[in-house]
């Protein structure tokens, strides 16, 4: 199955945004650093989704 990593990113960042606004209230940069878990698991989420023998 071929995963297309844009997506893998774009919805891991709008995984992690959703998650961050849990935690705004809390601390802001909570929320940042969940953006970036977001855009860390869409990337890993596209770079196993790539074919590396094509």
């Amino acid at each position: 199955m071929k995963i297309n990593s844009s997506w893998a990113v774009g919805g891991g960042l709008f995984l992690g945004l959703g998650t961050g606004f849990f935690f705004l209230k809390t601390h802001p940069l909570y929320f940042v650093g969940c953006l970036f878990l977001g855009l860390g698991l869409g990337l890993l989420v596209g770079s196993q989704g790539t074919n590396k023998n094509s």
